[in-house]
């Protein structure tokens, strides 16, 4: 279990924020992503949020700055949902709301896109 977690801790995560749509049982919900991993990410959702389930499958949807749009198969880690205390928001750019819902999200089979994507942020 300790091997777990320290290989968890040492895997680059790096600070995003991009709007992004997931699709789930064919509906669309609104969200940013907040943070990308090699193989996963952090998606936040405020206000009324889709509820997730721990291994639920989704599509996730979102644009990269040269403009083109990326698709991503992934699988649901674990979620939480929290209040923003004080008005602060988790996400720059975004006003605050009292709630938000956080989910951690596993990317089945990354695209050799999101790999190049990945690649470029901290080059």
């Amino acid at each position: 279990m300790r091997d777990l977690f320290k290989s968890r801790k040492t895997r680059k995560r790096i600070g995003v924020s991009l709007k992004s749509e997931i699709i789930l049982k064919g509906k669309g919900h609104k969200g940013y992503i907040a943070d990308l991993s090699e193989k996963g990410m952090k998606w936040y959702q405020h206000g009324d949020a889709v509820p997730l389930s721990p291994g639920e499958q989704l599509k996730m949807k979102f644009r990269l700055p040269s403009g083109q749009y990326l698709d991503l198969y992934c699988k649901v880690k674990w979620t939480n949902k929290k209040s923003a205390a004080g008005g602060a928001s988790p996400l720059i750019g975004v006003d605050a709301v009292p709630e938000y819902t956080e989910a951690g999200l596993e990317i089945i089979n990354p695209t050799p896109q999101y790999k190049d994507f990945f690649k470029s942020l901290h080059e």
